[in-house]
């Protein structure tokens, strides 16, 4: 999506309130329930909708998905958006036109995560888009991305200096994964536990391994890539989740390996 649709988008997504708890005091020998208000408790719940997302304290800030999205897609000129609910969750991708986020066909950008059920605090990391999928940075690459609001947002001086971090710690990735062949059992076994496997995933690079035309780490990362681009998951947000991990997978292993 481009900014004006993103804009609309945003507009659209579900907003949410807090709603009294209250819990049934009655005894199992009553036939009438007994409701009895909690004074310090309140449900999350989606307006028109009863459904209890989490249980918070009343002294707990409801933050909507707009309040964090829309300064984010008016603070950035030109980008491209996709965004992802699930519930409670709200997860977005932009990826501004900008120079510094770019790098000859690769496309660098920033996820957006907000939650009113607190599974996750409102955060902003950095993504790489690779076969089409936003492969999320660890936070310790990018560590000072935690933010509380979006109110304010713009591209700083000190995005452009995370991207270009990123860059150059994508760039040696790149660079040096296809030179990392796993053609030892010792190496096998790490990368199996690392990258999260399949079954179907270990048996090909074992294979391989076997056939003494063993597979470069480049290779299994573009595995890891095809198995979650083909599975069925819940939601986006839970895909975005699997992206997340593996971003991490590969980072891991980057620094294990020295590179």
């Amino acid at each position: 999506m481009k900014k004006q649709e993103t804009i609309e988008a945003i507009n659209g997504l579900p907003l949410f309130e807090l709603k009294d708890v209250a819990i049934d005091d009655s005894s199992e020998e009553s036939r009438v329930m007994l409701w009895e208000k909690q004074p310090k408790d309140k449900a999350v719940v989606q307006i028109g909708d009863n459904e209890s997302l989490a249980y918070v304290s009343t002294r707990y800030k409801l933050v909507q998905f707009n309040e964090v999205l829309m300064p984010i897609a008016e603070g950035i000129d030109s980008f491209e958006a996709n965004i992802k609910t699930f519930k409670g969750i709200c997860v977005m991708d932009i990826f501004p036109d900008i120079a510094e986020f770019s790098d000859n066909d690769l496309r660098y950008g920033i996820t957006a995560i907000n939650s009113v059920d607190k599974s996750t605090s409102i955060v902003i990391k950095f993504n790489v888009k690779v076969n089409n999928e936003p492969l999320i940075f660890p936070s310790k690459l990018a560590g000072f991305v935690k933010s509380h609001t979006g109110k304010g947002f713009q591209i700083t001086q000190d995005y452009i200096n995370v991207i270009t971090k990123v860059k150059d710690a994508w760039g040696n990735i790149v660079k040096h994964f296809p030179e990392i062949e796993v053609k030892e059992a010792d190496t096998f076994k790490i990368v199996v536990e690392n990258f999260k496997l399949n079954k179907d995933n270990k048996e090909r690079v074992e294979l391989r391994m076997n056939m003494q035309q063993p597979m470069n780490l480049w290779e299994i990362v573009e595995l890891r890539l095809i198995e979650i681009s083909k599975r069925n998951y819940k939601s986006e947000v839970h895909k975005s989740k699997a992206l997340e991990r593996l971003g991490n997978e590969i980072f891991n292993y980057a620094l294990v390996a020295g590179v």
